[in-house]
């Protein structure tokens, strides 16, 4: 409960008022003129002040109600950033893989070559499908190289916008917290 005492000794509540009188005979019409004007320029203070309060509350409101957006916003960033970066991470590991596949593939090929007598039409035969597949293998395998630092540089990529949407989220965060916390003082 909120009150005040004018100079004159008056006190003044949300919806009272207790006069203080002297004994100095000042209990006349003119005496309580001069304390009703005291006490209606108390309430126009009083009045104003509680009308710039609220202002400020609504003002406050407002900003945090922006922060909370663009909290809001930021996780919403954050969570796509993540997601990206999930999936650049599972096809960057599947590409590897192809590649130690195709590697070993290659290596056998090569082995099988190696240990391969050429004598004969069949041999022949089998050694050009054979050379087929290895050039075909190598291709992929080529293919794979060439594609690895991409993926790294995207990964690199979405690694860095990841970082960034995380920070913005973080100082968005604090920014809604500080105005919550700033709230509870102004009522």
């Amino acid at each position: 409960m909120t009150s005040v005492i004018t100079r004159d000794g008056i006190w003044l509540g949300a919806q009272w008022v207790r006069i203080n009188r002297k004994a100095e005979g000042h209990a006349g019409a003119l005496s309580r003129e001069q304390q009703i004007n005291s006490l209606k320029q108390a309430e126009q203070g009083l009045v104003s002040e509680i009308q710039q309060q609220q202002s400020l509350l609504e003002n406050k409101r407002s900003e945090l109600e922006q922060a909370e957006q663009s909290l809001q916003k930021s996780q919403v960033e954050l969570t796509a950033q993540q997601d990206e970066f999930s999936r650049v991470q599972s096809q960057h590991s599947e590409f590897k893989t192809r590649h130690e596949q195709i590697s070993l593939r290659v290596q056998k090929i090569q082995e099988d070559l190696d240990g391969m007598e050429l004598n004969s039409t069949d041999d022949q035969s089998e050694l050009e499908t054979l050379r087929h597949g290895l050039q075909r293998t190598q291709t992929d395998k080529e293919k794979l190289e060439n594609e690895g630092p991409r993926l790294i540089e995207i990964r690199e990529h979405h690694r860095q916008a990841l970082d960034s949407a995380r920070s913005r989220w973080q100082s968005t965060h604090e920014q809604s917290h500080e105005i919550a916390l700033q709230e509870p003082g102004i009522n």
